[in-house]
């Protein structure tokens, strides 16, 4: 597969209040990733000499990522190499508060006033890391070290509470946190993208730990905002997602999905009779939300989460690298037998279909939540889900 071709970015420009002030020229960026924009400030700072806030992605001519892209951006001076823009900013109920004119100054606010509060001085400028439709990332130096600052759209907003009632397991430490916002020290280490067999053993055994600790506290993490989704509330679903993209499938295709759906209910169960376990699901489980040090690992990136049944998580962990996922599947089973779940092989097999069915409806719900410019990142993603998970 061929690496993404490096950005051409074109930025429009805007103030605080929203007033549109023209478009730059574009400049390349060597990074392809859309929401990195890191270095699309630093390229705009070199190039034309101004300091933008980047607000959301405008328009894009490729799939994700590289290629030309457009993005919206505040600045606080107006440079002198501006050109007329001829386009339309319309509102959407949908979009996250990061991505208006003004959102970013409110959240860097909050977090100067939540430091301000730990005693910590800041040393240098806050970054603008990342921004897209699944959060928004800046480092802010201080003089005790970094501190990151990651604010979510709502249907990720629990995850502050998640760290908060877990603080004492291998999460992220919170300085401070609301729904949506999050304020957290940096944990050294290395992100676990690339994580072989062992690093799969460290990952899977810390985020099952952290869910054998979680299983006495399933009402405390649903009091402080963290959903709860049975599984029958999920086949539900996924009975909404096939037959919203029905017409997209093969016939062939919908007919192996709607036989996974007809056996639905006996599943549950099944998997409820052999596995009978309620707790904290990270919904996104694979290294890659690790950060690894010290033959540890922090698990980061708990937005996704929600009260059900963990094994819903290994779905992803067997789709994250095809070649070792017999042995992480291994991994995560061999974890909960330790456990005391004597037959949670015959629960994986049984809720194996259902399991890789969610990921489609997990696309379905960025769908539903975040406005349609922002769609461009995940609007190829669903089909191909609901194939892999006919075809098994």
């Amino acid at each position: 597969m061929n690496a993404p071709a490096p950005r051409h970015v074109t930025l429009v420009l805007c103030r605080r209040d929203g007033d549109v002030l023209g478009r730059l020229d574009p400049f390349e960026v060597e990074s392809p990733w859309w929401m990195e924009v890191e270095p699309v400030v630093d390229a705009c700072v070199a190039r034309h000499g101004v300091r933008p806030v980047v607000l959301r992605l405008l328009d894009a001519v490729s799939r994700p990522h590289g290629g030309a892209v457009t993005y919206l951006a505040e600045v606080d001076q107006v440079p002198g190499s501006l050109h007329p823009w001829d386009g339309q900013l319309r509102d959407h109920p949908l979009r996250a508060p990061y991505a208006r004119p003004g959102g970013p100054a409110a959240d860097l606010a909050w977090a100067a006033d939540a430091l301000a509060a730990t005693g910590r001085r800041p040393t240098a400028d806050p970054r603008q890391i990342r921004t897209w439709n699944l959060s928004s990332l800046w480092r802010l130096p201080t003089d005790a070290g970094p501190v990151w600052l990651k604010c979510v759209p709502s249907f990720f907003a629990h995850e502050a509470a998640v760290m908060e009632v877990l603080a004492d397991q291998a999460v992220p430490p919170l300085v401070d946190g609301e729904p949506g916002r999050s304020l957290l020290d940096h944990v050294e280490g290395v992100d676990g993208y690339d994580a072989d067999v062992a690093g799969w053993r460290t990952h899977v055994d810390t985020l099952v730990g952290i869910q054998l600790a979680a299983v006495e506290r399933p009402d405390e993490l649903t009091a402080s905002g963290v959903p709860a989704r049975s599984l029958a509330e999920l086949v539900g679903r996924l009975r909404e997602v096939v037959a919203r993209w029905a017409p997209e499938l093969e016939p062939a295709v919908v007919d192996r999905l709607g036989a996974v759906l007809d056996r639905a209910d006996s599943v549950i169960d099944l998997v409820l009779e052999l596995a009978p376990i309620t707790t904290l699901v990270h919904g996104d489980a694979h290294p890659g939300n690790g950060r690894f040090h010290g033959g540890r690992v922090t698990i980061l990136d708990w937005g996704d989460s929600f009260v059900g049944h963990p094994l819903l998580d290994l779905s992803v962990g067997e789709a994250y690298h095809a070649e070792l996922a017999p042995a992480v599947v291994d991994l995560w089973l061999e974890r909960w037998r330790h456990a005391g779940l004597a037959r949670v092989d015959e629960a994986w097999d049984a809720l194996r279909p259902l399991a890789h069915l969610r990921t489609a409806a997990v696309f379905q719900d960025f769908f539903d939540g975040i406005e349609p410019d922002e769609r461009r990142y995940h609007e190829h993603d669903l089909v191909p889900e609901l194939v892999r998970a006919a075809n098994g």
